[in-house]
């Protein structure tokens, strides 16, 4: 807890560098569920701000494994996407996490459209 406390006060200073190897430490020694979906955030958009993509994308993805209803991990592998050029990518899983978690309800009107958008960006007719 001590290091996953630490990191979390370097992430808030904008010291990113600082914090990822303590959130690595605190997440290898165990954390409780709440505290570890905290430390996967903490250390997936950690890794995105000082540019390591594949390591972000790589912590995104466990984090759903682990926590699947979780939706900021899926937002934050989402921007993580487009840093990797997978712009189509970011933008569907985008489109799907709109549909899931809206409540508005314009939106969930075009929801079944939206959601043949986000199976095939390019598709066309």
């Amino acid at each position: 807890m001590i290091n996953y406390q630490c990191a979390w006060s370097f992430d808030l200073l904008g010291n990113e560098v600082a914090a990822i190897p303590l959130y690595e430490k605190a997440i290898m020694l165990g954390l409780k569920a709440d505290a570890l979906e905290d430390a996967l955030i903490g250390l997936g958009s950690s890794y995105r701000s000082i540019g390591k993509y594949d390591k972000a994308l790589l912590t995104f993805e466990t984090a759903i494994e682990k926590f699947p209803t979780n939706l900021d991990f899926q937002t934050f592998k989402s921007t993580t996407l487009y840093n990797l050029n997978d712009s189509k990518q970011a933008v569907e899983e985008l489109l799907k996490i709109l549909v899931k978690s809206t409540n508005d309800e314009h939106i969930k009107k075009y929801s079944k459209a939206l959601l043949n958008y986000a199976a095939d960006l390019n598709k066309i007719g």
